[in-house]
């Protein structure tokens, strides 16, 4: 029965049916079967339907799961696609990294063996060039004759220049009307080989001369490579009227047969000697066999040339060349002092324009000579070749320029004497094959298995889903069928609509949920994207805007460790906040070494102009307080900072900008044009704009405000007519002095009140030091159970004043104590300084100060700045990224190891510090070899060495070993190792700030080369890591030494200049022989690039100094780039600037 037909029927029809038909048992039975028939069909309909729709859900559901599948098949096979793909390209990117890597590693190496092979050529042609000056000086000093010349203690010059020769040897030109004058000579001058055999200690009698002068015997073929040769005519026919005998010889001959022996008889050193003497310059051969002159030490096979040194008759331009330095080479010798690697083997080929060339093998350590030919390499590293001209013959004679070979002979053709090589590199299949490992193939494997685990995760993931599906599917089915069994068609469309609308509500809110959810997690709740509410802005009409900027603060803060900038930053700010707060201006920001301010802002008043104008003043005065109170703290140079001030009156825009760190905040032009004032202003002065100044003279302040005499281009605002705000000092001065006598007394003044400042601040850094050593000394005494100390009179008197007595105690290696835990200090167990110990150290630091000389740049300034750096340094050895906590044994032993013992004894630690101190003490504002060539009593004292330094020690010295300084000498050292250890230390470390000693440089250079290799990282031997020590301190007091050219470029500019003013001054006075002016441009980039970019890295390599080496690196890398953009300019300025002083001084 539908009930939506039988809308007219009551409801007791509908409810009581068959109760009703029960009542009527008389009447007919159709009425009552038609009914039942009725309610089985509808019963039956309903159920058709129900079965249909099952039907119908069941036949999309298959055909979306058969697209689906189809999808995910295609995606199975879109991921195995993608896993062999990216699998591919890792390994060809991982392969291709690792081809790369061998090739920069071998450029770097190759680079690396041909920049020190073309240093070894270029040191070889200059070695020989000095004996020969020797030579010509002995015959003009004693009047001699040519060729009738004799160096005395040939063999022991030699010896003593030439380490890379095999034989070097002195040959005059005789005439042949002088060759029996010449045999005559010879043979009663042979003296020579005796004196020679008794110097060299050998006890046989040498063989008498051939007096004779004889040919060359040549007994195999001339040349190492044969190639056709060309007989050269000369169009000097006098040429071929001279013999060219062998006369003296190193090592002295064993063979006396080549003595007299004519080298003009060897076609190959006659045409060699010959192109020399008309040439007037150096020669070098090609490889040649040299057994008539070496003998069988010529027979190994190897490659070996002729090294010529014309020897001219005197030293004016027009001499004439008399004989020659001769000298043979061993190819080996190229490669001398090469730091090969280990385990990588590279083919180093000697091409020569003039033969086949010869190879060489590197490996390791060994040096392994390959064949006369340069096919050694496999063809595939042809592009890899890294190529240098080598063994070029250079200038031997001022005024005579080195010769140019433009002409490349043919292979029939050839020059006998010049010979052009190029030396190339190429990587060996060993070179390669150690850059290629398996991890290209494991990094594949691993990718590939990455994306089939991916995959096996999605399908594992989708047969899950796949199950949960059918489960929603199957009771999707049964709730179909039940509300199908239920209602009627038109009752389950409205139930489904409702259903839907239902659903779309529910996901359009987990839409906004989500999205809300999303928004929560990137943003807190009350921080809407788009805030709410009303912004808290107003526009100000009548403001000041004061931008207040640290002049000098960039350079300063590139000497200082971080904390000592944020304690500069703090203080100032500090400072000026509180003047604000008692001027009732606001302070909006600061930003870095700027601070802004503003009155008028938030709350208005008329006399904002005013009011900023007085805060400036403050700001100001107040900096210059802090700083002279600071500097005792902060280092030399805090008071030489300033404040660079701008004041802009206007309206501004200021509000709250809400958001993540909410703050106050102007906009507008007024704080913009603020901003360029503060930029175009002068340092310690306060620059107003002209609507300022307006507003000053409004308030009867016209006296306030000065004219600036030049307009200034302001960024974006263009031309501006601005002022200067006078400070309280300028409008109180009425006294007038004379300007210049005034200007002097001021600056010896202020001159003298900071090097007080700098002696209290050396001496508060050396008092901490000292505070440690006492600590320590009772620790040990606690430990050992004994007492220390040592009379005074029994310790310090072993060294005076001596004949180069400094320079004889430098040391190879400083022994330093070993760690012991029970010895470490805290803190807050140090205890305050003696009262007498502290006024002598700091009588003792005045004492340093007064005797310093008056140089610009050796002077006792310029000792501060060093001992800063020393401090800044030793500060990044004793607190490193790790610091160690002292009272944990573990950890102070660990610093120790890593710092090579350094931290754990604070008397090496002072006697760095002390050593920056007096290390010019005695410095004379000329360089050492000036005080050689004036023939000083001081340099005869030191023995023409490191004359500067060796003063410096021995006066510093025996001024701490007056009487006056017993207790402070008490407090430095209590017994005999503490005070060698001092003493070694003070030595070591300023004889390492003499750079210019070739013998104390190459001491140093094996020192680190025996410290710092591959080798010695595995060796912690107690004279391994002692001899580390040393090396560092050495490398750190000469860091510190030339530090401003590892700091700002003003910092560098500074010190340079005074530099400069100090040269051109001795050359003014006449103890320089050349202009500064001439070279300086080119000797500060030689200087960065020989000595401080590798002292640099040679810091960062120590391991010991953290970011600092890079920080040094990093300023050395960029004033060298600076210099060489402005350092022309800057001469030309430097210059101007001397001319400057020395018209002052000469008007004082």
């Amino acid at each position: 029965m539908n009930i939506f037909s039988s809308s007219s029927s009551s409801p007791e029809e509908l409810e009581y049916p068959n109760d009703v038909e029960g009542s009527k048992a008389g009447s007919s039975s159709y009425d009552g079967s038609s009914e039942n028939t009725g309610q089985e069909f509808t019963a039956s309909c309903s159920s058709d339907q129900s079965g249909s729709k099952i039907k119908a859900v069941d036949t999309y559901m298959q055909g979306e799961t058969a697209a689906i599948n189809r999808s995910k098949i295609l995606m199975y096979f879109a991921l195995m696609g993608a896993a062999a793909a990216v699998s591919a390209v890792t390994y060809w990117l991982l392969s291709s990294e690792e081809q790369n890597a061998m090739k920069i590693e071998f450029k770097a190496y190759s680079r690396e063996i041909l920049k020190q092979a073309t240093a070894n050529s270029e040191n070889i042609f200059e070695e020989i060039y000095g004996i020969s000056k020797a030579i010509t000086s002995r015959a003009l000093d004693r009047g001699l004759t040519w060729p009738n010349v004799t160096l005395p203690h040939f063999d022991i010059r030699a010896t003593s220049s030439f380490s890379n020769f095999e034989m070097v040897a002195f040959a005059p030109f005789v005439s042949r009307k002088n060759k029996e004058g010449w045999e005559a000579y010879s043979k009663e001058n042979q003296g020579w080989i005796k004196q020679d055999y008794f110097y060299r200690g050998w006890e046989e009698t040498p063989p008498a001369i051939n007096e004779h002068i004889h040919s060359i015997n040549l007994t195999k073929d001339i040349w190492f490579n044969h190639r056709h040769l060309v007989e050269y005519n000369y169009s000097d026919p006098t040429i071929y009227e001279y013999e060219i005998p062998l006369w003296q010889v190193s090592p002295p001959p064993k063979d006396s047969s080549i003595i007299n022996m004519d080298l003009a008889s060897h076609p190959v050193v006659a045409h060699l000697l010959w192109d020399s003497r008309v040439k007037k310059v150096k020669e070098y051969s090609r490889a040649i066999f040299l057994d008539f002159l070496l003998g069988e030490a010529a027979n190994d096979g190897h490659p070996r040339g002729i090294i010529i040194e014309p020897i001219f008759d005197d030293f004016n331009d027009d001499a004439e060349v008399v004989g020659f330095m001769l000298a043979t080479l061993n190819w080996e010798q190229i490669f001398q002092d090469i730091s090969f690697k280990k385990g990588a083997p590279v083919i180093v080929e000697i091409n020569a324009n003039c033969s086949s060339g010869f190879s060489y093998l590197i490996t390791g350590e060994e040096l392994k000579f390959l064949g006369k030919n340069i096919n050694w390499h496999e063809k595939k590293y042809d592009n890899f070749t890294e190529s240098a001209g080598i063994m070029t013959p250079v200038e031997s004679r001022e005024g005579y320029p080195p010769v140019i070979h433009d002409h490349r002979p043919t292979d029939t053709e050839h020059d006998l004497s010049h010979c052009t090589y190029t030396m190339n590199t190429y990587p060996t299949v060993q070179f390669e094959e150690k850059y290629h490992t398996a991890q290209p193939i494991w990094f594949a494997v691993i990718v590939a298995s990455t994306f089939v685990f991916t995959t096996m995760v999605f399908l594992v993931y989708d047969i899950l889903v796949q199950k949960r599906q059918k489960k929603l599917l199957s009771s999707a089915k049964r709730s179909n069928a039940i509300v199908s069994s239920l209602f009627p068609k038109e009752v389950q469309e409205k139930l489904m609509n409702q259903v839907d609308e239902e659903n779309a509500g529910n996901m359009r809110h987990g839409r906004r949920g989500a999205m809300a959810d999303f928004l929560d997690v990137a943003n807190p709740k009350n921080d809407d994207v788009v805030p709410t509410g009303s912004p808290i802005a107003d526009i100000f009409t009548d403001a000041t805007v004061m931008f207040a900027d640290i002049a000098g603060f960039t350079a300063w803060s590139s000497t200082r460790e971080p904390s000592q900038v944020f304690i500069l930053l703090e203080s100032l700010y500090a400072a000026f906040d509180a003047f604000a707060r008692k001027r009732k201006v606001f302070k909006v920001e600061t930003i870095g070494d700027c601070y802004v301010a503003v009155t008028g802002v938030p709350h208005p008043r008329k006399d904002h102009a005013v009011l900023m104008a007085k805060f400036a003043r403050d700001c100001m005065a107040v900096m210059h307080d802090v700083l002279g109170r600071l500097e005792t703290n902060l280092g030399p140079d805090t008071t030489e900072l300033g404040i660079r001030v701008g004041l802009n009156s206007g309206p501004v825009t200021a509000g709250v900008l809400r958001g993540d760190r909410a703050r106050f905040q102007l906009f507008g032009d007024t704080v913009n044009t603020a901003s360029r004032i503060e930029t175009t202003g002068q340092k310690n002065r306060i620059h107003i704009s002209e609507e300022t100044a307006a507003l000053l003279r409004a308030a009867g302040k016209e006296s306030w405000v000065e004219l600036r005499k030049d307009t200034v281009q302001a960024k974006g605002k263009g031309e501006l007519r601005t002022y200067w705000l006078k400070n309280a000092s300028d409008l109180q001065s009425t006294i007038e002095f004379p300007q210049t006598q005034f200007k002097d007394c001021l600056e010896q003044d202020l001159l003298r009140q900071k090097h007080e400042r700098l002696v209290k601040w050396i001496s508060e850094i050396l008092t901490s030091f000292l505070k440690q050593i006492i600590a320590k000394r009772k620790k040990l005494e606690e430990v050992k159970g004994v007492s220390m100390k040592m009379p005074m009179t029994a310790i310090g008197r072993n060294h005076s004043l001596c004949n180069g007595g400094v320079l004889e105690e430098v040391q190879d290696v400083v022994k330093l104590p070993k760690f012991d835990p029970r010895t470490c200090v805290a803190k807050e167990e140090l205890e305050d300084l003696h009262p007498v110990i502290a006024t002598e150290l700091h009588r003792y630091v005045s004492s340093i100060e007064s005797m310093y000389c008056a140089n610009p740049f050796h002077s006792f300034d310029h000792a501060a700045h060093v001992t800063m750096s020393v401090v800044k340094l030793l500060s990044r050895i004793v607190a490193p990224e790790t610091e160690a906590n002292y009272n944990g044994g573990n950890e102070a032993s660990a610093l120790h190891d890593h710092t090579y013992g350094i931290t754990s004894d604070p008397l090496t630690q002072f006697s760095v510090v002390f050593s920056a101190l007096i290390h010019d003490f005695y410095h004379p504002g000329v360089p050492n070899k000036v005080l050689m060539n004036e023939n000083s009593k001081i340099s005869a004292l030191y023995n023409n060495k490191s004359i500067a330094e060796q003063k410096s020690v021995d006066d510093a010295w025996q001024l701490l070993m007056s009487p006056a300084f017993e207790n402070l000498r008490g407090a430095i050292y209590s017994n005999t190792d503490d005070y060698n250890r001092f003493r070694q230390l003070v030595v070591n470390c300023v004889m390492a700030t003499d750079i210019v000693d070739k013998d104390l440089s190459a001491t140093r250079k094996a020192r680190w080369e025996v410290a710092f290799t591959e080798q010695a990282n595995n060796d912690f031997s107690e004279l391994t890591v002692n001899r580390r020590a040393t090396i560092v301190i050495e490398h750190l007091i000469q860091a510190s030494d030339v530090v401003h050219t590892m700091q700002h470029w003003h910092i560098y500019s500074k010190w340079n200049a005074k530099l400069f003013q100090e040269m051109f001054s001795a050359y003014q006075k006449g103890r320089l022989d050349t202009n500064p002016a001439d070279n300086w441009y080119e000797g500060e980039l030689a200087f960065f690039d020989y000595y401080i970019i590798p002292l640099a890295k040679k810091l960062h390599d120590c391991g010991v100094f953290g970011v600092f080496s890079d920080e040094y690196l990093t300023y050395a890398l960029n004033n060298r780039k600076e210099w060489e953009q402005k350092g022309k300019r800057t001469v030309s300025e430097m210059l101007s600037t001397v001319a400057v002083l020395g018209g002052r001084q000469s008007a004082r």
